[in-house]
């Protein structure tokens, strides 16, 4: 007869090892890891593998997602405050995040190659005559990209 070891601690347990519990309405911080993009991770055994902390507190206290994403009104990703947390689809996390003006466009984008004053230069030159594929050369950029952000398709915020 082998022994097994310690009865393994439940998920819900181990939740509430990592969190920084404070008033109802403030957020309640996860302390333990941290995924790269800052979400709180716990590892959950009896899924084989790693689940979001804000997606387990929705979970322990608010029942299944049914498929959909859990989303913060607070913005904070550490946070596990369920009267924070709501269900929505991915268009309404895509909403939810241009609402709050977190989209990675613009120099918000770590790929972007333009700023807002070469846009504008880049819009003055068209305007003067200048052909699209000179002006993308010029700004080190294709010549669709010059185009879209020349006729505001790419960069319409800026003036």
């Amino acid at each position: 007869m082998g022994t097994r070891g310690p009865k393994p601690i439940p998920i819900e347990e181990r939740f509430w090892r990592y969190v920084d519990k404070r008033g109802q309405d403030e957020c309640w911080e996860w302390t333990g890891c941290l995924h790269p993009t800052g979400y709180g991770l716990l590892q959950a055994r009896e899924l084989g593998r790693l689940k979001r902390a804000h997606v387990l507190s929705y979970e322990i206290h608010k029942g299944s997602l049914n498929g959909l994403w859990c989303l913060h009104k607070c913005d904070n990703r550490k946070c596990v405050n369920p009267r924070h947390l709501f269900a929505g689809t991915r268009e309404d996390n895509t909403k939810d995040m241009i609402n709050k003006g977190r989209e990675a466009s613009g120099i918000k984008n770590g790929q972007a190659k333009l700023n807002p004053s070469m846009i504008v230069a880049m819009r003055q030159k068209r305007a003067d005559g200048n052909i699209y594929r000179d002006i993308a050369k010029e700004f080190g950029v294709s010549t669709m990209a010059a185009f879209n952000a020349i006729n505001r398709k790419n960069w319409s915020r800026v003036r």
